[in-house]
């Protein structure tokens, strides 16, 4: 009967895969942080749940975040303050889906990090545009 005293790590090894990826058809909240989103971690546009980002936004901590880019993305508001490139990401035109038919939102879907007291870090699609903090600035509505 040597394969009974297997059994606990054979059970606690099943509940460990389960627990790490979750039942097939449940939906679960994973909270993703560190420099920037890996391959896997993009991000679809909810127009029912804009992401904008905290209030104040820690150091060094991603973010989903939603860039209103209608206005090319030149300055945004994100953890409770104004920012502004020099490269904005643009607006991108919108591809038709499964039916054919083109959807605009204005937004565009990714990652905000905060890499200093004065700078931070906008990812999505394959690109990456730093941010620097401004006082104010022309912020589209």
């Amino acid at each position: 009967m040597r394969w009974f005293s297997r059994v606990p790590r054979m059970v606690s090894l099943g509940v460990l895969v389960i627990a790490a990826t979750g039942l097939p058809g449940c939906a679960r909240q994973v909270e993703v942080s560190g420099p920037g989103p890996s391959p896997a971690a993009a991000r679809a546009f909810d127009p029912s749940h804009v992401a904008l980002g905290p209030d104040q936004a820690e150091v060094g901590r991603r973010y989903p975040f939603d860039l209103y880019v209608h206005c090319a993305g030149e300055y945004t508001r994100f953890g409770g303050l104004v920012w502004h490139t020099d490269v904005p990401p643009g607006d991108p035109v919108p591809s038709p889906d499964a039916a054919g038919v083109s959807h605009y939102t204005g937004y565009l879907a990714g990652w905000m990090t905060r890499t200093g007291p004065d700078s931070a870090v906008f990812e999505a699609d394959g690109r990456s545009v730093g941010y620097q903090r401004v006082a104010t600035g022309p912020l589209c509505d």
